[in-house]
């Protein structure tokens, strides 16, 4: 879960300020976003954590022309942008590893994927999976697999 728990931060009205800011906040702002609220109220507990590395996902995936990115029970769906340029060796390094747990999915917004996993955190498997779509066509990535 990635939220802002009512006895980190009390206030009700508190938290939906920060969440306003949270949503409103530039990409380039999230750590200093981070470092306030800790200032505020101290370590930030493990729904804090998922909520900031969920920003910093956001953030990620806005930059590999990612549109739409999904958790559905075991399954997650990633949608690009319609113009979104996907290296066919990214391609072709997903059909390798994920074999029939991979299906690829048209869409008139811009295509995608979903990928079946049985990994615990799949917050870990999306950053994996951003990072190996990052390096695709610059240097050789074995991926983010299933573990």
């Amino acid at each position: 879960p990635a939220f802002l728990p009512e006895d980190y931060l009390p206030g009700d009205l508190e938290r939906i300020r920060f969440y306003k800011r949270v949503l409103a906040t530039a990409d380039a702002d999230i750590e200093a976003l981070r470092k306030e609220l800790i200032d505020l109220s101290g370590p930030l507990p493990e729904p804090v954590e998922n909520l900031f590395r969920m920003l910093r996902m956001r953030a990620r995936a806005t930059d590999l022309g990612i549109r739409s990115l999904v958790q559905r029970g075991s399954q997650i769906e990633i949608y690009f942008l319609k113009n979104a340029v996907v290296p066919i060796d990214a391609i072709t390094r997903w059909m390798g590893i994920y074999k029939d747990r991979i299906e690829f999915v048209r869409s008139a917004e811009g295509d995608g994927l979903r990928v079946s996993l049985s990994r615990k955190d799949p917050i870990e498997w999306i950053l994996d999976f951003l990072d190996g779509l990052a390096t695709a066509g610059s240097t050789p990535s074995s991926g983010p697999g299933n573990r």
